[in-house]
């Protein structure tokens, strides 16, 4: 007697205890009985795709078609059995070559013979183009979810999730703290992105995949570079192949924007991309005149624009070297100025310790309100400045906000206008569409005017602070020295954080003259230079600890 085994298989869960499976079963017993075969064994892969060839039940019946066990294989399709013609044949060509007979009942085929074997050739095709259709449907029904922000496709940047109830973008609290730590400490506090992200690692602060990456400082810069911390999160702006490696940019019209709670204000996004790109921070690790060149890339020539930079003298008898700064286009060779069709600027070359302590020692101690020169000397700040700028900020808000009202308002009128029979739907569309992207307009903009007042309240409140401290002081000189005598990272740290802008050496009414005493000129010079410092309290009070406060060797 032929022993037969029978192969069930359902794609769904909900399917298990229902009726495919029973149904299934007893088609096959019954077509055993009427030919008169044993059926011996049943194999069944429940809530499994037949798009999967690597199905339990699938395998031992193989196993035990392979150990001579069976002679007949019976399923009630052809799609129980797999939808991947190619997978669908190498099967049964298994079977065949076991000489063990296959029957798809619903078919009627028989897989042993030439014709039975042409059927299952085109019947196996035409499953797998049926497959991929549906599976064609479901991608564009997902891109028209995605596309209508009804679903979101992979995971929002670190700082963000996605909430499919409320079908939004959220901040994930903790991470959201992480981004704003990690901003303060590189952007107020100067600190590297190396240092953050060793002391993000050694407190064990989780990144987005949980434990099984580390920070590192290419981490931290890819997150301080992106966009979306603005307040909108762009997605679908490239192909990808089947690895998910970028082949192209699509078109700005095929972007997906998400809006997202900001963690970060415009005008504080753009400061950090200054920094970001500066040099020290493209390569990584600190080059040898970013650690001998107090100013180093912070400075511009105020003659032509251009960078000022750090350069060294000619070796001395002792070995040592002169240090200096000198604007690019002075320093140029006349090939490359020719080249580029540029004068050579008039700035003179500077040395490297007129320019640190006028711009340290002086400028920036007199800007922060502290003079070495005098024991003590109350930190005024003229509170009217910041006033005027506050009040400035409040009057565009009020604005902004009278302007969404009149606009809320006009399309509670045109919504009401649905209630007339003689609407033209398509006239009340396109306006509706037009009212919802102004007043999203307007929202956005009202965010970004309240974090610059938050800012600037802050910023005012940190210098007040500031002068308080200041004036507390019982020995004011110690703290003017601390700021002398902190280490040489100590005085870059501040400047960084302090500093808002380049610096600007010199300017284009001070255009040196020959036969001027060059003492005289560089005086001028020198008196020119202009820079404008923004009080960072955090950072002051940080390296007016004593732990900052160490001679350079």
């Amino acid at each position: 007697m032929t022993k037969a085994a029978s192969y069930l298989r359902v794609s769904t869960n909900g399917q298990i205890d229902g009726e495919s499976l029973c149904t299934q079963r007893s088609l096959i017993q019954d077509y055993c009985a009427s030919r008169g075969w044993e059926l011996v064994r049943e194999y069944e892969d429940a809530g499994i795709s037949g798009a999967k060839d690597d199905r339990p039940a699938l395998q031992s019946l193989l196993s035990a078609v392979k150990a001579g066990e069976i002679d007949a294989v019976i399923v009630r399709d052809l799609s129980r059995f797999g939808r991947s013609a190619r997978d669908l044949l190498n099967n049964i060509q298994t079977l065949k070559d076991c000489s063990v007979t296959f029957i798809s009942i619903k078919e009627g085929i028989d897989g042993s013979g030439p014709y039975g074997q042409f059927m299952l050739t085109i019947l196996a095709a035409i499953a797998e183009l049926e497959m991929e259709m549906i599976g064609s449907r479901m991608k564009e029904n997902r891109l028209a979810r995605w596309r209508d922000r009804r679903i979101f496709c992979g995971k929002p940047p670190y700082g963000y999730e996605w909430n499919s109830k409320e079908k939004r973008i959220e901040i994930v609290p903790e991470q959201g703290e992480v981004y704003s730590r990690v901003v303060k400490e590189y952007l107020d506090l100067s600190r590297s992105l190396n240092d953050i992200s060793l002391d993000l690692n050694a407190e064990g602060v989780q990144t987005r995949s949980n434990g099984s990456s580390k920070w590192s400082s290419g981490t931290i810069s890819k997150i301080l570079k992106c966009t979306d911390y603005l307040g909108e999160i762009t997605v679908n702006r490239f192909i990808t192949d089947a690895k998910g490696r970028i082949i192209a940019r699509r078109s700005e019209s095929e972007h997906i924007v998400f809006e997202a709670p900001p963690l970060i204000t415009r005008d504080r996004w753009e400061r950090l991309q200054e920094r970001l790109t500066s040099a020290n921070d493209r390569s990584g690790r600190l080059s040898k005149a970013s650690q001998e060149f107090l100013l180093h890339d912070l400075c511009v020539c105020g003659i032509c624009g251009a960078k000022m930079r750090s350069d060294y003298g000619t070796r001395r008898v002792d070995g040592t070297r002169s240090r200096n700064y000198a604007c690019y286009w002075h320093k140029a060779s006349p090939k490359l100025l020719s080249i580029k069709g540029h004068e050579k600027c008039a700035l003179p070359i500077i040395a490297a310790e007129l320019l640190e302590w006028q711009l340290f020692y002086v400028e920036l101690m007199r800007q922060l309100g502290l003079d070495p020169d005098r024991h003590y000397k109350p930190l005024l700040d003229g509170k009217h400045r910041w006033d005027g700028k506050i009040t400035d900020v409040e009057r565009k808000l009020s604005n902004l906000q009278a302007s969404l009202k009149r606009k809320e308002m006009v399309l509670r009128n045109l919504d009401s206008l649905l209630e007339h029979e003689d609407l033209d739907l398509a006239a009340y569309s396109q306006k509706r569409h037009g009212y919802l992207t102004e007043i999203h307009a307007l929202h956005r903009k009202m965010e970004d005017t309240r974090q610059k007042l938050d800012e600037l309240r802050q910023r005012k409140s940190d210098k007040a602070e500031f002068a308080k401290f200041v004036s507390e002081a019982d020995a004011f000189k110690a703290v003017t020295h601390k700021i002398m005598d902190l280490s040489f990272s100590g005085k870059q740290r501040l400047l960084h954080g302090v500093l808002d802008g380049p610096i600007t050496v010199g300017h284009s009414t001070l255009i040196p003259h020959v036969g001027r005493d060059p003492e005289d000129e560089m005086m001028k010079i020198l008196d020119s230079c202009g820079m404008t410092v923004r009080h960072n309290q955090p950072l002051l009070l940080e390296l007016l600890s004593d732990k900052h406060t160490m001679k350079s060797l």
